[in-house]
């Protein structure tokens, strides 16, 4: 059995390799093991959840208040559900629901329950003030098929509830143009990293007195040969909820390399480029590894 402050769970017994540490939940691993684990073709509902502005929270109040914060809120979602619930990244949540036990009418009662218990929580009502969740939900899956396709479409509907304003819940439509884009974007990323179609722009930096060029800071745009140029606004979120923006990040540091080599010799040889990297190379021990091969690679 799966416990959790002497709740049954479900009908699932977890070793330490499928447990977040922090909240006892399933991890991603456990995550997909129960997945794995089910019968063939059992219904299920799934619910993606996020914590709105969670990163604020660790760089004002620090990762100390992060953790308490995530514990509360883990027990929150956990209680409320009382179905499979899981930790898969920082501060996301998956919870899977039989479908045979639980109505749509039930995922749409919860999740109102859940944001409107968010506040009400033992925690800094301080803190409590500038966080909320944003749900998304998807209906009537298939065990069997890829659990990746069902959180993705779960991910997208959640997006939409941000995008909406954040605190609230919503549904999965496979009609939605919002939904839509997002499975395009996924759909053509990789293609459009290896083809070239990520193209790297350089803003100038001026000293605005004597008005000469300092620098530069790269950044990228997506000349998709259909829908035409994509902006970060529009992709950047995105790669940033499924990974690719350690990819985009790599390759655009390569076209830094790349550029200063040229410039070897020439006028602008030591201006500095700068490069915002997504802070989930913050979390990877590999990146100054990765960082110095490619640098020393030119």
């Amino acid at each position: 059995m799966y416990i959790l402050n002497g709740v049954i769970q479900m009908t699932y017994e977890l070793n330490p390799s499928q447990t977040d540490y922090l909240t006892g939940l399933a991890n991603r691993r456990g995550l997909y093991d129960f997945y794995d684990a089910l019968p063939p073709k059992t219904g299920i509902h799934a619910m993606f959840i996020d914590i709105d502005n969670f990163k604020r929270v660790n760089d004002v109040y620090g990762h100390n208040n992060g953790d308490l914060l995530l514990q509360k809120i883990s027990d929150l979602i956990f209680t409320k559900s009382n179905n499979f619930t899981s930790r898969i990244g920082g501060d996301e949540y998956v919870v899977i629901f039989n479908a045979s036990k639980n109505s749509q009418e039930d995922l749409k009662k919860l999740a109102a329950e859940m944001l409107s218990a968010m506040p009400e929580i033992d925690f800094r009502k301080d803190i409590l003030s500038i966080v909320s969740l944003s749900i998304g939900i998807v209906y009537n899956q298939e065990s069997g098929k890829d659990l990746g396709s069902i959180l993705n479409k779960c991910d997208a509907a959640m997006y939409q509830a941000k995008n909406s304003g954040k605190n609230r819940y919503s549904i999965y439509r496979s009609d939605d143009s919002e939904q839509k884009l997002i499975f395009k974007i996924e759909a053509d990323m990789e293609t459009a990293l290896t083809s070239g179609q990520i193209i790297p722009y350089y803003h100038p930096r001026m000293n605005m007195l004597t008005m000469q060029i300092i620098g530069a800071e790269i950044v990228s745009r997506w000349k998709h040969p259909i829908d035409g140029l994509r902006m970060p606004r529009i992709y950047l979120p995105i790669f940033e909820k499924n990974g690719f923006a350690a990819k985009l990040d790599m390759y655009l540091l390569e076209e830094i390399c790349k550029r200063k080599a040229s410039w070897v010799g020439e006028k602008y040889e030591h201006l500095p480029i700068s490069y915002k990297i997504s802070r989930l190379q913050l979390f990877d021990e590999t990146f100054p590894i990765r960082l110095s091969i490619l640098c020393n690679r030119y």
